[in-house]
């Protein structure tokens, strides 16, 4: 029943920004299908873009296992993969896929994936048959796709969000490896 009162927060909650943004890119978007003013067009272009950069950002606070700051699902990354296959642009396309392959390898090679190692071969076989051959533009893209949801599926698995239980549990085991009791301080 309060929700509302997050758009309330626009200049410090990135989530709230994704909320205004989201609506902005729908309203937008259905208006620009049934009138055609072509800026209307472009400012639905203009917020889905800010929706793209808004959820990364949320995404950026909640501590991970990796602290490194790009990954491979990044929504801005993924957005741009699939505009590039969707518009015909191959040099979009394959430079976001080799950034994300490195992104992707960078994770795997510092241990910080939770993806068995099939899982994470098909999420690369997938990238990779999206990019590599002359395929109809919905294959490519449903390619894609089926690859970026093992790579989210993987981001989501490496979150670790703050929740009371997680910091006590954090705390208890630093007192044990410090030789402290957390409980008595």
């Amino acid at each position: 029943m309060r929700a509302w009162r997050a758009l309330g927060n626009l200049r410090s909650s990135w989530l709230s920004r994704e909320a205004v943004l989201s609506a902005l890119f729908v309203g937008l978007g259905g208006a620009s299908l049934l009138l055609p003013v072509t800026a209307l067009g472009w400012t639905a272009l203009a917020a889905g873009l800010g929706v793209v950069v808004s959820i990364d950002a949320v995404y950026r606070v909640i501590p991970r296992a990796e602290s490194w700051a790009w990954h491979s699902s990044d929504a801005a990354l993924t957005t741009l993969l699939l505009l590039g296959i969707g518009a015909g642009a191959p040099l979009v396309v394959w430079t976001t896929a080799a950034l994300k392959v490195l992104l992707f390898a960078i994770r795997w090679g510092r241990g910080a994936m939770g993806l068995p190692v099939p899982l994470a071969g098909l999420r690369l076989f997938l990238l990779a048959g999206a990019v590599a051959g002359p395929l109809e533009w919905w294959a490519t893209f449903a390619l894609a796709v089926a690859g970026e949801a093992i790579d989210r599926s993987a981001f989501y698995a490496e979150l670790e969000p703050s929740t009371p239980t997680a910091e006590m549990a954090r705390a208890a085991a630093e007192g044990l490896r410090s030789g402290t009791n957390p409980g008595l301080l």
